[in-house]
């Protein structure tokens, strides 16, 4: 964004208009004045006015005043410290620092509130000051005026919808100068500004049910995955976090592989799903994701597990697994390892050869060999290593 460097050269400018106003220098304009928000009574006297509009507060007693507030007739007036009210003159709104704060005043004296506005003849443009109920210039930072929020470089910064770096976060600022809320739309591009302006950087929204997500530069994830923390999530073309089973919904996927976002939107990965009364697993490397179908794949503890064409774990039958063998799946899913008793007949499912049906051949078993047939059922011959045949 190119606004940064546009702002702070608004803000120089700014800073010598401000001193300007100051010094009583170039700027013209009527003021608006209103009834300033004050407490207590006024001290008592009377005004005492030269031809040319000038005014000190004198009483009897006391004499002229200086370095006080006046209510009269509805207004504050503001006796300076050389005993004269401050005013306008020639058009040019007056400027005071009182107590820390400053304040302005039209040419009648009256102290100005709301907003106050000069056209700059350099830029053909107005630029405004706003001046708080209490009359204190609202001049540097953020500040909210019926209910918009508002930035202020001694005077009120506008239209900056490219975008403004302020004190290390992005706003929108629109023409009027309240900072943009809401969805932003670029070109192709989303963008996110919160209820104070700034912009969604690295943050997560929660949106009419819906979470989205915002990179460090502020543009919506869409359409692709992202890896937050420790897990990988998935935003469909909307922007939305996806959530459930998901058809291929990375660019190298094959288009029959299914994947699972938790309700949370974390992609499962090396996790198992119970759903509709069947388990799923889903692949922790290579694949990281996809569901395992019509193929047996070891968990994190070793034990493998096979699926059938749907993903669903299969258990207490065989299966062939292709290329490889037959594996006998135990009550629990897992692959049945060494010794099995099956209807009557004993099998032989190798525990170094991933839980494959030893057959049709006489195999070593701890110091005996044994024989099995194309079926896999042991015959029944066995004899120890150096012995012959036994039946």
């Amino acid at each position: 964004m190119t606004g940064t460097a546009r702002l702070m050269s608004k803000k120089i400018g700014a800073f010598f208009v401000a001193l300007f106003i100051a010094a009583g220098l170039g700027v013209t304009a009527l003021p608006t004045p209103a009834v300033a928000a004050g407490s207590g009574p006024t001290v008592p006297g009377e005004w005492v006015c030269n031809s040319s509009g000038d005014c000190q507060y004198h009483d009897s007693e006391t004499g002229f005043f200086d370095s006080l507030w006046v209510f009269s007739g509805g207004k504050w007036y503001y006796i300076k410290s050389d005993g004269w009210m401050a005013r306008a003159k020639d058009n040019v709104l007056a400027i005071e620092p009182i107590d820390g704060h400053y304040y302005a005043f039209d040419s009648t004296g009256a102290m100005v509130t709301g907003w106050y506005h000069w056209l700059n003849e350099e830029s053909g443009n107005y630029d405004w000051l706003y001046f708080a109920p209490d009359g204190k210039w609202l001049h540097l930072g953020w500040h909210v005026i019926d209910g918009k929020r508002y930035y202020f470089f001694l005077f009120l910064i506008t239209d900056y919808m490219d975008g403004a770096e302020i004190d290390g976060k992005t706003y929108r600022i629109l023409p009027s100068g309240a900072a943009f809320t809401g969805w932003y739309q670029d070109g192709a591009d989303w963008y996110y500004h919160g209820s104070d302006g700034a912009m969604y950087k690295e943050q997560w929204l929660q949106y009419n049910g819906k979470w989205y997500y915002f990179d460090a530069a502020g543009l919506m994830v869409s359409g692709t995955e992202k890896y937050l923390g420790d897990a990988t999530y998935y935003f469909d073309a909307s922007g939305a976090m996806v959530t459930g089973w998901a058809l291929a919904p990375f660019t190298y996927c094959d288009p029959d592989e299914w994947y699972y976002f938790g309700t949370d939107g974390a992609m499962y990965q090396g996790k198992w799903l119970y759903q509709n009364g069947k388990w799923y697993y889903f692949m922790p490397t290579y694949m990281p994701g996809m569901m395992i179908a019509d193929d047996c794949y070891p968990d994190d503890s070793g034990n493998l597990y096979c699926f059938d064409k749907t993903g669903a774990m299969m258990s207490n039958r065989w299966y062939q697994w292709a290329g490889t063998g037959w594996v006998y799946l135990g009550s629990s899913g897992a692959a049945h390892s060494g010794w099995l008793l099956l209807n009557g007949k004993w099998y032989y499912l190798d525990p170094l050869n991933y839980e494959i049906m030893v057959h049709s051949q006489t195999k070593r078993i701890d110091n005996a060999y044994y024989e099995f047939d194309s079926s896999g059922a042991w015959t029944g011959r066995m004899f120890a290593a150096g012995q012959g045949a036994q039946m």
